[in-house]
């Protein structure tokens, strides 16, 4: 049975395997038509029944928290095992925007799930809101992590993990709503810079 991360941050081991496949499904519709998406579309695309659909999601704030909670562990696992490659920080970095770029080329692409999810479903202590600001910050700490596992002090750290969060964040919404910016090799070269300055403790 696999882990997950709830929306502190926090592993836990995940429920029921049908959900679970069920996700997989849903992931496509609700990135691809929105959180708005009718039941109608994604029983059609899980191909399952009202029944058992219902039986798993039984309210639209379940099917959003699951939906967004299998999102931010793809992303964070990716940059966890960017970060732990025995390579350059520069080179960390690099990667992380080579990956943005590879999500952008996808053809449904829409930029930032969270964004997306949090745009459309506003209400604040709901899921979408609640998801989008705990991904942001487990982003940041990642950035942080990586950048202070290199030797750099903690404090410069912290401070160069906003600044590669905003370019982060920048480039996904501006590529996807305009793609021919090239904003994302664009922050990625301003990425590069940042990680170029940073320098370990002596």
């Amino acid at each position: 049975m696999s882990e997950t991360r709830s929306a502190g941050g926090t592993r836990r081991t995940r429920r029921r395997p049908a959900r679970e496949r069920l996700t997989r499904h849903v992931d496509n519709v609700l990135y691809r038509d929105g959180v708005h998406a009718t039941v109608d579309q994604l029983i059609e695309s899980a191909q399952v029944s009202r029944a058992t659909f219902y039986s798993q999601f039984p309210t639209k704030e379940e099917l959003i928290d699951t939906y967004l909670r299998a999102r931010h562990d793809q992303v964070l696992d990716r940059l966890e095992e960017i970060a732990a490659r025995p390579v350059a920080l520069v080179e960390q970095v690099a990667a992380v925007f080579e990956h943005l770029l590879t999500m952008s080329q996808e053809p449904n692409f829409r930029g930032c799930a969270f964004v997306v999810a949090a745009a459309e479903m506003r209400e604040d202590g709901g899921p979408a809101v609640t998801w989008a600001r705990a991904h942001k910050r487990a982003v940041q700490a990642c950035f942080a992590s990586m950048i202070q596992a290199s030797g750099v002090d903690a404090g410069a750290a912290q401070a160069a993990a906003e600044q590669l969060c905003i370019l982060y964040d920048g480039a996904l919404i501006t590529a996807a709503f305009r793609p021919e910016s090239g904003a994302i090799e664009r922050a990625a070269s301003m990425a590069n810079l940042l990680a170029l300055t940073l320098r370990p403790e002596p």
